[in-house]
């Protein structure tokens, strides 16, 4: 005699008996049950009988039914990494995700790009990225459309609400009838710097009552891409950025959606987790770290977690040398505080000492200057202006009143040269005189930058701004003012050139909390140029061998270091003697991981349940 199919109740709520796939009714599957809690899961904390267990417990339970099988195609463990970036993404629509290698953040965010859309076809998009199709195909790509083959295993061909088009990089939203709709789905967008414009465009032009990004090396994609994203998410009704990075550069991609609402300086190697804020785009959102040394399976003792870093994998890295930037990028999964160990200034200095603070408190008026670099003169990119100021300010932590140097704006003087009857030069000379104007900046305030080439384009300064300029040229003889008040040489017994002494007196004015303001751009640029001492002569890296090796020029801090100069110079800044002190920074407290669910601990109401109405039939149970 046949089983009569009945309602049954769970977490307090009824679940009404379902046509299944050849019209028989069927007792509500337990996969049907999570997924319309996740599904309607605000209506449902309004029946008064519900019993309801955190979203995220449903969440790994509906998972759990589908993928824990080991033997499965694409089996998935829910590991306290995995659970960690669950629990953030539910509560922060912005989350950076830092992480060494081997933490699992790949797999978790496939797995969560999949079920979003399984969850609401309807209404979703997802988009992945990655910086080359071979990458993604090896990394979340590849796991996306594994997970989605699962899918289709588990629940059989034609049941689900999509179609995987693997010629497209897309999983296309389908009805039950099989009409598609590319503006819902699962999508791969690639980041790399031929295909980012492309890409942009694509990003720019989607829109869903709910838009998902998951950014897998995040911090390798294209600035153009990342700014396209960051614009465009806010014009969705719900959107979510997760960006998954091993830290490599605070001025990069990763750097930009994990910059700590209170600074850098408020956060170091042992910090987990942090409130973000993205200031040009006004978001606030969240950074959780992962660090190596602290893995589940380190901590364990064991190699307990599938996919997470191997206790032989740390001993193997640590080998090699855990204050290198490889050990912090892969291990420790932080900036490495050193950067490299051969470059003029480190992050965790600019960092530390806050030299990208802004100034509010001169106590006079302070001098407008200025720093201008051609660029064009010399190989450069471009033609760089920096403002800036200089003035008394009264430090209180040091308790000295001393001159500061302040970087107010960097301008591209030849990104659009919109006439073509006027030459580059009188063009870049046109918008210097502009923004001098603008910021108050008098001729005898703005040093230019007169190496090769220069002499012509000083001249036509002269003539169209004013005389009087400091004529700066890179190559010349290092100065005779003091290098600092600890260091009484003069600059040339300790630089090799001008430009030596340029970039590298900075150095001690950013320990002494002299140099304010510094901008992305410009930091970015310094902390790559290298330098060597012989003879106990400074010399900096060449401006051909730098493009050469990093593929562009440092003309921002080129235009920052004239401007600094001109300081120097015509104005008397020097650095004090007693440097401030480094800030110490706060510790954000780990939020807990969500434990794992066990079925055995709660008991659910039976009494007067309420009813939930999904509706009939198999496949829109599941779309």
């Amino acid at each position: 005699m046949a089983v009569r199919a009945k309602a049954i109740v769970k977490y307090g709520i009824t679940f009404r008996p379902i046509k299944g796939p050849k019209g028989k009714l069927l007792t509500c599957p337990d996969w049907l049950v999570e997924k319309q809690i996740l599904s309607n899961y605000e209506e449902c904390k309004k029946f008064r009988s519900a019993k309801l267990l955190p979203w995220c417990e449903h969440f790994c339970r509906l998972t759990d039914i589908i993928f824990a099988d080991p033997k499965g195609s694409w089996p998935f463990q829910w590991n306290p990494n995995a659970l960690r970036i669950l629990k953030n993404f539910r509560k922060h629509h912005l989350l950076a995700i830092a992480g060494h290698a081997s933490s699992g953040k790949t797999h978790a965010m496939a797995l969560i790009a999949v079920m979003m859309f399984f969850l609401d076809p309807k209404n979703t998009k997802v988009i992945v990225t990655s910086v080359t199709s071979s990458a993604a195909s090896g990394r979340i790509w590849g796991h996306v459309k594994n997970c989605w083959n699962h899918l289709e295993v588990f629940f059989g061909p034609g049941n689900l609400p999509g179609k995987l088009l693997e010629s497209k990089s897309k999983i296309r939203y389908q009805d039950a009838n099989g009409k598609g709709d590319e503006t819902r789905g699962i999508e791969l967008v690639v980041g790399e710097k031929s295909q980012a414009k492309a890409s942009a465009t694509k990003i720019q032009g989607m829109k869903a009552p709910k838009l998902i990004l998951m950014g897998d090396e995040f911090a390798d994609l294209e600035h153009s891409l990342v700014r396209t994203a960051l614009t465009n998410l806010k014009r969705n009704d719900e959107f979510w950025l997760l960006g998954a990075f091993n830290p490599t550069s605070y001025f990069g991609p990763d750097g930009v959606i994990s910059h700590p609402k209170d600074g850098w300086h408020s956060i170091d190697e042992h910090s987990t987790e942090w409130p973000t804020y993205i200031e040009e785009y006004g978001y606030d959102g969240y950074c959780i770290r992962f660090d190596g040394e602290k893995s589940p399976n380190i901590l364990e003792g064991y190699n307990r977690w599938k996919g997470l870093l191997r206790i032989e994998d740390l001993k193997e890295a640590q080998a090699q040398g855990v204050k290198t930037a490889a050990y912090y990028q892969m291990i420790r999964g932080y900036w490495s505080p050193t950067g490299e160990l051969d470059c003029i200034y480190a992050p965790g200095d600019i960092f530390s000492w806050q030299a990208d603070a802004k100034v509010s408190d001169f106590i006079d008026v302070p001098v407008m200057v200025a720093g201008l670099d051609p660029a064009f003169t010399h190989g450069g990119d471009r033609a760089a202006l920096a403002i800036g100021r200089i003035g008394l300010r009264h430090d209180k932590i040091i308790g000295k009143t001393q001159k500061v140097f302040e970087l107010v704006k960097i301008y591209s003087l030849d990104e659009d040269i919109t006439n073509t009857a006027t030459s580059k030069t009188e063009w870049v000379v046109k918008l210097a005189k502009e923004k001098l104007a603008l910021h108050k900046v008098d001729v005898r305030n703005l040093a230019v930058d007169a190496t090769g080439g220069g002499d012509p384009f000083c001249a036509l300064i002269a003539r169209d701004i004013g005389m009087g300029s400091l004529n700066v040229k890179f190559s010349g003889k290092a100065s005779d003012k003091p290098v600092s008040r600890n260091d009484h040489r003069k600059g040339f017994e300790r630089f090799r050139n001008l430009v030596s002494e340029l970039w590298y007196v900075g150095k001690e004015l950013i320990r002494t909390g002299q140099i304010k303001g510094l901008v992305p751009d410009v930091m970015s640029e310094m902390v790559i140029r290298t330098y060597k001492e012989s003879n106990g002569l400074v010399q900096i890296e060449a401006k051909e061998s730098l493009k050469v090796r990093i593929k562009k020029s440092c003309d921002f801090s080129d235009a920052t270091f004239l401007a600094l100069h001109l300081a120097r110079i015509r104005h008397g800044l020097s650095s004090n003697e007693t440097a401030a002190p480094r800030q110490v920074s706060r510790q954000n407290p780990s939020n807990a991981l969500f434990p794992p669910w066990n079925p055995n601990k709660r008991q659910e109401q039976q009494a007067r349940p309420a009813m939930l109405d999904y509706g009939g039939g198999w496949a829109s149970g599941i779309t």
